[in-house]
């Protein structure tokens, strides 16, 4: 079993995660953490198993914060990844750009189905630069492919969506690809 448990409505305890931050003049951005998930937010991801590259998926959430702002990744899960500053805000190399797929909930804390494309080899990186390991992150990004190489689905590694909000309601759901590992 991999660190994110595959849980078909959501994965309640995680590895690592998104905590939005909402910073200077309402400007959002996410930060990768070591935060533990939300014990009452959910995810959904349809589909989620035997993805392909380009392919459209619908994130939809519930029970997180009434009336927030978040962000969607798609990321590996393999741990030790250099992170890069988004909006001054920590965030893996292997991530998508956080800023690229917000949502926004309801009075009820839901929102409604988001379109989100996967992508199959390099994800991320988030931004362009130098990243924590002083490498380029574009370099570094390929490093953590989605799916994962042999010898990281070996040590457990998984894809993973990932939507956090402004309050630090987290949730991340494993997702694979049609192509199980990136050779």
């Amino acid at each position: 079993m991999s660190r994110a448990e595959t849980n078909p409505d959501s994965v309640r305890e995680s590895f690592w995660g998104f905590l939005p931050v909402i910073t200077c003049c309402g400007v959002l951005a996410v930060a990768g953490a070591s935060i533990p998930q939300s014990r009452d937010a959910r995810l959904s991801v349809v589909p989620r198993t035997n993805l392909t590259s380009g392919q459209k998926i619908r994130v939809s959430g519930a029970d997180f914060a009434k009336g927030t702002t978040g962000g969607i990744v798609e990321c590996s899960d393999a741990p030790g990844q250099p992170t890069i500053k988004v909006y001054g805000n920590k965030v893996r190399v292997s991530c998508t750009n956080p800023l690229k797929e917000l949502f926004s909930t309801n009075k009820n804390g839901s929102f409604t189905p988001l379109t989100f494309v996967v992508h199959e080899h390099k994800v991320g990186p988030p931004a362009e630069g130098k990243d924590s390991a002083g490498h380029s992150a574009s370099v570094d990004a390929a490093k953590y492919p989605c799916p994962p190489t042999p010898a990281q689905v070996r040590a457990g590694d998984v894809c993973i969506i990932n939507a956090g909000d402004a309050s630090g309601d987290n949730v991340t759901i494993p997702i694979t690809f049609k192509n199980k590992t990136f050779f």
